[in-house]
């Protein structure tokens, strides 16, 4: 049997990463596995990519990996689901959940209460409102009928809450 490098090294690379892992390295487990992948593209190593990713908290991140992981396999196998693909979906959905979770908490007030909050053209829900949103600047409009519409820019923190109560006219 012909030895493949590619193959070898691979191998090598995947069982550093097990060992970083292992030791809660998953930062370090992350760059080796994704070394492996790109000597031998195979797709149990964007499995444990995302692992990786799960482990630091970042769970877009690990979603990413998944929907790779579930491409590659399809793409190396002629069309083929992934056995796990049911159990992978799971995986994704439940960590898109987590991803939300993380986000910091958002309450938005309005005087009088009962506005529709509109976040880029879409209705997110109506005062009082308790969500989540990413940080950065977000361009809301309140809405109730018999009162003006009330543009706001909120400034969502990288972490914790905010509350903001807005007086419609």
């Amino acid at each position: 049997v012909p030895v493949d490098p590619a193959a070898t090294e691979a191998d090598r690379l995947s069982d550093e990463a097990k060992a970083a892992y292992k030791d809660k390295k998953y930062g370090q487990a992350f760059t080796l596995f994704e070394k492996a992948f790109s000597v031998q593209p195979r797709p149990a190593f964007l499995y444990n990519m995302a692992k990786c990713k799960e482990k630091l908290a970042e769970y877009a991140e690990a979603v990413k990996q998944l929907e790779r992981y579930l491409e590659t396999y399809r793409q190396q196998n002629g069309g083929l689901e992934s056995p796990d693909r049911a159990d992978t979906l799971r995986q994704m959905e439940d960590l898109k959940r987590r991803a939300f979770e993380a986000l910091p908490e958002v309450s938005i007030q309005s005087v009088p209460p009962g506005a529709q909050v509109i976040e880029e053209g879409v209705t997110v829900g109506s005062t009082p409102l308790v969500t989540r949103m990413k940080p950065g600047r977000h361009k809301i409009v309140l809405k109730l009928p018999k009162h003006s519409d009330l543009d706001a820019e909120l400034d969502v923190p990288l972490t914790g809450k905010v509350a903001v109560v807005l007086s419609m006219k």
